[in-house]
């Protein structure tokens, strides 16, 4: 066979090629690359992936195998310590900062509610975690807030404002109101009623509705219209009810409150 002459011009054509195919596969999974300009797009629910030197995950962006789009970010342990919800349901979520330009927030969603959602906020150095409305960003239920000097721990809805505040200077202010005759649980904290009797009497005994856990202290007042009532006192208190007199006979109201305490009977 006879030999074949290359000019030199393709040899050398031919050494450069090499290494520049050379220097593409160093590149590749190597070093580092830059975009200068434009962005990275990724087709056909394509993901990207990032792995440690023992091929641990460290940050996945990309569908799951629920087909939901999720976030996980993960320490040298394996711990996510930065994920989105990839279960419970297409509107089962969680976002943070939804709007880049107001405030630090972060909301919670769920299958379960259409209309509302739960949202943490700081703005200003306050902290506000509250059930808001999905449409207003209005409060509609549960809210804690802890301002410069006072928490508040709360129901606000758009026609009511209950809730126990602290203030620095050791204050504690309550708004709302009690709720009668209480018989939910046998471990109600303070319960409040009144009684109206429909005939003259001397006395009636007013049940608790449960069997109190623990002792009540108890206080009692007749309220008679047009009259006077010259004396009452407790007679009996139980696990169950107490016992109340007075005097004279008189159709009355008998009001009362009791406070709970760690007292067994």
């Amino acid at each position: 066979m006879g030999q074949i002459n290359l000019p030199a011009n393709l040899l050398d054509r031919l050494k450069r090629a090499e290494a520049q195919i050379t220097q593409l596969w160093k590149n590749v999974g190597l070093s580092s690359a830059t975009i200068a300009a434009g962005g990275l797009t990724l087709l056909n629910n394509a993901y990207l992936k990032m792995l440690g030197a023992s091929n641990n995950e460290i940050v996945y962006i990309g569908p799951d195998g629920l087909g939901n789009q999720v976030v996980r970010i993960r320490d040298a342990a394996g711990n996510i310590i930065f994920g989105s919800v990839s279960a419970g349901g297409a509107s089962q979520r969680v976002a943070i900062n939804p709007n880049p330009a107001g405030s630090a927030r972060i909301e919670f969603y769920d299958d379960g509610n259409t209309t509302d959602r739960v949202s943490l906020s700081l703005n200003g150095g306050n902290f506000v975690q509250q059930r808001e409305v999905q449409a207003t960003s209005s409060i509609n239920g549960g809210k804690v807030s802890f301002y410069n000097g006072l928490t508040y721990f709360g129901h606000q809805t758009a026609s009511l404002d209950t809730y126990l505040r602290f203030n620095n200077s050791g204050e504690i202010a309550l708004r709302g109101k009690w709720t009668q005759d209480n018989s939910e649980f046998n471990e109600t904290a303070v319960f409040v009623g009144n009684y109206d009797l429909g005939s003259a009497a001397t006395g009636a005994s007013v049940s608790w509705g449960p069997t109190m856990a623990t002792r009540m202290s108890l206080v009692t007042d007749i309220f008679l219209s047009g009259g006077t009532v010259t004396s009452h006192n407790i007679d009996a208190i139980s696990q169950t009810g107490f016992g109340v007199r007075w005097s004279p006979s008189s159709t009355v109201r008998v009001m009362y409150h009791g406070l709970r305490i760690n007292q067994a009977w």
